[in-house]
């Protein structure tokens, strides 16, 4: 009985780990996962899904997370390193800092890509994408990503 509660214990505490680790999403029967995947920027939509800015040269537009919580990205120009932070209901937060090379390009109201990300507030991984929610100076929108396996 002691044994069999034990168990009961293990597999529980087993579900949970799971549960709040697991950063990976099914598609088409491959695992993408946040951590080690490099995500490369495809669009920037506004709420109701229209598109904002597509960049030029995507694989200028990226960012890669890592198991020990640190994040780093690149625009055109400038390259960004901090941590980020998940949260409950799929929140998530940046602190990082970027270069302000000044030669990226500024889109929607003068906000580049790392202020969108150091403004965010939710993220979503779904069919290969990552799409991360922000919502700053009055601007709201959704950054879209594609995975690309290093």
């Amino acid at each position: 009985m002691q044994h069999q509660n034990g168990l009961r214990l293990y597999t529980a505490s087993m579900l949970v780990w799971l549960l709040l680790c697991g950063c990976g999403v099914t598609n088409a029967g491959n695992e993408v996962e946040l951590e080690g995947t490099a995500w490369h920027l495809e669009t920037v939509e506004s709420v109701e899904g229209e598109i904002i800015f597509t960049p030029p040269s995507p694989e200028f537009y990226w960012i890669e997370f890592s198991a020990v919580d640190s994040v780093k990205g690149q625009d055109e120009c400038n390259s960004c390193e901090g941590t980020y932070e998940l949260g409950s209901g799929r929140s998530i937060s940046f602190r990082f800092f970027c270069t302000e090379m000044g030669c990226g390009i500024r889109y929607q109201g003068g906000i580049g890509y790392g202020d969108r990300l150091r403004s965010a507030t939710a993220y979503e991984l779904k069919d290969g994408r990552l799409r991360i929610s922000y919502s700053m100076r009055g601007n709201e929108g959704v950054l879209v990503h594609r995975a690309e396996s290093r």
